[in-house]
């Protein structure tokens, strides 16, 4: 119970953390914008950065909210028919200026797919940002993460595959086993990390998916296969 605890309160600080960033952008960005004198096409720009700024700060807070009833156990799943594809790539741009500024490059390629899923849209973007915080924490500067999302051969809504992997990372092999639940020794893999694995398995039995990790050719490769049977409505995650 108490390295839950623990666990709960470092999630919740690392996503105060994130929120950060946006937030100082936008009061910098703000005081740009009243300066005297800015050129037209500045002011735009400045704007569509505000923009920018104010939606990953939204992304950010309803993740904070989405954990945090999680942790408490008073979470209540909240489907919609959505977009599978667009709902990963809303998750994905909103923490790709945070590996620019680790030094780190996110790159993704979706596949589009038929039709529409019902799921929880906001448990979908915790979950991408997790994997994504995942990478963060473990990838070596200067790597290229490479996020592909995968369609059944027609297109329509059978299963997805969301395929994440990174090059030369150290101590592979354990983050393997952490991410598959297995017994691993040696270094410690750290608190984050340990984090952020915890909470890829609790969320993906709920959107009906599974995680699986291994070594592909000095690769860590991460397979997030969403199923096609939609999930049942669960009232809660404890």
């Amino acid at each position: 119970m108490d390295e839950q605890k623990d666990h709960n309160s470092i999630l919740l600080r690392v996503l105060a953390h994130d929120l950060l960033a946006p937030l100082t952008a936008l009061k910098w960005q703000t005081e740009l914008l009243v300066k005297e004198g800015v050129p037209e096409a500045k002011r735009i720009k400045y704007i569509e950065s505000m923009q920018d700024s104010v939606e990953i700060g939204i992304v950010l807070a309803k993740h904070a909210y989405t954990a945090s009833s999680i942790s408490s156990g008073k979470f209540t799943v909240q489907n919609q028919d959505l977009v599978l594809p667009e709902s990963i790539e809303k998750a994905l741009k909103a923490i790709r200026l945070q590996y620019e500024r680790h030094g780190l490059t996110l790159e993704y390629t979706l596949d589009p797919e038929k039709g529409t899923r019902s799921f929880d849209g906001e448990l979908l973007g915790l979950l991408v940002w997790s994997i994504a915080k995942f990478f963060l924490s473990c990838a070596p500067t200067k790597s290229s993460v490479s996020v592909q999302g995968l369609a059944s051969p027609d297109g329509s809504s059978g299963a997805y595959t969301l395929i994440t992997s990174v090059a030369h990372v150290p101590q592979c092999e354990m983050y393997t086993k952490l991410l598959n639940g297995q017994e691993y020794e040696g270094v410690d893999a750290g608190v984050q990390v340990e984090v952020f694995a915890s909470l890829l398995k609790k969320i993906t039995p709920i959107l009906n998916a599974t995680c699986t990790a291994d070594v592909q050719n000095e690769s860590l490769v991460v397979d997030l296969v969403f199923l096609p049977q939609a999930q049942e409505f669960a009232p809660s995650v404890s």
